[in-house]
């Protein structure tokens, strides 16, 4: 399995682009619009969904490597209420 360093629109596609921040209405619409796969990213981001519904603040998904710099907001993909 290969780690993810982000989020992305068309995963997988030549035009696929990284998601740096984004809130749960806009994560919601990607899902909805179908940019997540299932066994794949969907499942991670609707746990986040459920998270931060339930009261969590922010979360971040990222590679292991990249983990201290998505922490400081300088890779990853950072999902907020």
């Amino acid at each position: 399995m290969t780690a993810v360093d982000s989020v992305y629109l068309d995963f997988g596609a030549e035009n696929q682009k990284p998601i740096a921040r984004a809130t749960v209405s806009e994560i919601k619409k990607y899902m909805a619009e179908g940019h997540f796969k299932p066994g794949s990213m969907k499942p991670k981001i609707e746990v986040i969904i459920q998270f931060l519904e339930e009261g969590g603040k922010k979360a971040i998904i990222t590679s292991p490597e990249n983990l201290l710099r998505a922490v400081k907001g300088e890779a990853g993909t950072t999902i907020t209420t």
